[in-house]
């Protein structure tokens, strides 16, 4: 598990925590989490990331390069797993199952790209809520409305889906920000493009989805039941405001086009799910549906209940 910081003294600490034995309820001998620290002029204590289990490691990249590009592949020069999974943003909480269908998902697919959809602290998306007063201090106030330490499905009470998924995850995601694929794979697309050089990554991310998603020898698995929730840090695009998202969204579509050399869509492909469903995740069952239909009806498909289940 590759997972990137930036000026992260306040986010890391609990994303770290979601990805601890305990909270994932999984042997420490099954998984490694590599922190990457991509340059941070405020660095994490690293006796203290090392201390948070006996399979976490710390690195730190010097300054010199906004990309998380560079930082992603130098974790993953480092894996030793069978599946390699990646966390562009080191800000996003985990859900307590991920690892455990995450391993099954590798025992059951040859070459499986298994990926979570991506949600938001706070009631709306965080491009929005920015624009309200959304910000570190009501985070920490709405975290402290819920014992996530103790059940971490109570992350799914106080969340909004990302708009990556603002089609539901029925519908083809854009991108996943917890995203794991096999090593064969990751050699055979290269691993995340150079080319995306800004700060944040601009769209390495969703590149790598893509690429990963549409090789003819990949499977898609999503996990049902799970998800990553960010938390508030002022980053390249979720720190934004709509109107200031959608200005650097199009220099950062250009430079998409021009190293990939056609438009960026979501990559349709089938997808299998695999997980479960916690009480506090049935609510965004029916908001999926929803959404999914509506889309669909966009399109010209006018499904019912049943074609969707």
């Amino acid at each position: 598990m590759i997972v990137v910081v930036y000026d992260m003294e306040r986010e890391a600490p609990r994303t770290l925590f979601t990805l601890s034995p305990g909270y994932q309820n999984i042997a420490p001998s099954l998984y490694e989490v590599i922190v990457v620290e991509n340059g941070s002029s405020q660095r994490l204590d690293q006796l203290a990331v090392r201390g948070t289990a006996e399979n976490f490691q710390y690195v730190y990249k010097k300054p010199g390069d906004p990309s998380p590009v560079g930082a992603l592949n130098l974790g993953a020069s480092m894996a030793r797993g069978q599946l390699v999974g990646f966390m562009i943003d080191g800000a996003r909480m985990l859900s307590p199952g991920v690892l455990n269908y995450a391993v099954r998902a590798a025992r059951a697919y040859e070459h499986p790209v298994v990926i979570t959809p991506g949600y938001h602290l706070g009631h709306e998306a965080q491009q929005v809520a920015v624009s309200g007063g959304y910000n570190q201090e009501s985070e920490d106030r709405l975290l402290d409305s819920v014992d996530w330490r103790s059940d971490g499905y109570e992350l799914f009470r106080i969340c909004s889906p990302a708009l990556s998924v603002a089609n539901g995850w029925l519908a083809p995601f854009a991108e996943s920000n917890c995203v794991f694929v096999t090593p064969k794979i990751l050699e055979s697309v290269g691993g995340f493009h150079s080319g995306f050089d800004a700060a944040g990554g601009g769209y390495a991310n969703l590149d790598f989805y893509r690429e990963i998603c549409e090789h003819p020898d990949t499977e898609l698995v999503v996990l049902l039941g799970e998800g990553t929730f960010h938390q508030f840090h002022g980053g390249a695009m979720t720190g934004k405001a709509m109107d200031d998202m959608r200005a650097v969204g199009l220099s950062l579509i250009a430079q998409y086009e021009k190293i990939r050399g056609r438009a960026f869509e979501a990559p349709a492909v089938h997808a299998d799910f695999m997980g479960h469903v916690p009480q506090s995740f049935v609510p965004t069952l029916g908001e999926a549906v929803g959404a999914y239909t509506r889309l669909l009806k966009k399109k010209g498909w006018h499904p019912t209940l049943s074609s969707l289940l």
